[in-house]
C-alpha cells in the first residue's frame, strides 16, 4: 500500500490524479497521512472513482458544498459527542 502525504492535480483542473491507478485495473489502494499535509487539509477535488476511507484515529471535518459532516474514529455516539468536543478544544481536525 502506497502512503500518500500530499494530492495531486491534472493540470488546470481539481481533479485528483490517482496515484498508480490504471483503466484496465481501476483499483488502488493507499494511505493518507494527513498529518503531512500543507495545512493538515485536503482541498477540495473530485474524481470520477468511488473513495472509501477508514479513519485510524483523531477528528475528521468533512466539507461538502451543502454540509460539513464531522467524524471520530471508533467511538459511539456518546463518546463521539464527547471526543469532538476535545478536539474542539485541542484545535485538532
Amino acid at each position: 500500500m502506497k502512503n500518500i502525504h500530499s494530492i495531486a492535480f491534472y493540470t488546470g483542473s481539481k481533479e485528483e490524479l490517482l496515484p498508480d491507478f490504471e483503466e484496465d485495473f481501476p483499483y488502488i489502494a493507499s494511505r493518507a497521512e494527513l498529518d503531512k499535509y500543507i495545512g493538515h487539509f485536503v482541498p477540495w477535488h473530485w474524481h470520477k472513482t468511488v473513495e472509501l476511507f477508514y479513519m485510524e484515529s483523531g477528528c475528521l471535518e468533512y466539507n461538502t458544498p451543502g454540509k460539513v459532516f464531522r467524524e471520530y474514529a471508533h467511538c459511539s455516539p456518546t463518546e463521539y459527542r464527547k471526543k469532538w468536543q476535545d478536539c474542539d478544544k485541542s484545535g485538532q481536525k
